[in-house]
């Protein structure tokens, strides 16, 4: 009966199965491009009206974290108070690479 009761105040990321390192070169450029894009306008959002900085911010970590496994972690990590949202994210990733990733129909 030595078995150790898990902690409770620690949280742990576990390694998932995720999609960066299996896209296609073109798509992962384009991510990396376009994710860069969004969280540099993200960040002049939250500067000027009329742009939601925080939103487009994640949007655009989101985008990159479907090209770069560094990117997936980061946000991964900022997302540990707000299960929810991660897992929002996480539908969405998984939506774009298997739209990306499907056999084409004939």
């Amino acid at each position: 009966m030595s078995e150790r009761a898990p902690r409770v105040g620690r949280r742990h990321l576990r390694k998932q199965s995720h999609p960066p390192a299996l896209l296609p070169l073109g798509w992962r450029i384009f991510f990396l491009i376009a994710g860069w894009l969004i969280v540099i306008v993200g960040i002049a959002g939250l500067a000027l009206p009329g742009i939601q900085g925080e939103l487009t911010i994640v949007l655009g970590g989101a985008l990159l974290s479907l090209a770069s496994e560094t990117a997936y972690w980061v946000l991964r990590w900022l997302f540990q108070r707000w299960p929810r949202g991660w897992r929002r994210i996480e539908r969405m990733r998984r939506r774009l690479y298997r739209w990306i990733v499907r056999p084409p129909r004939h």
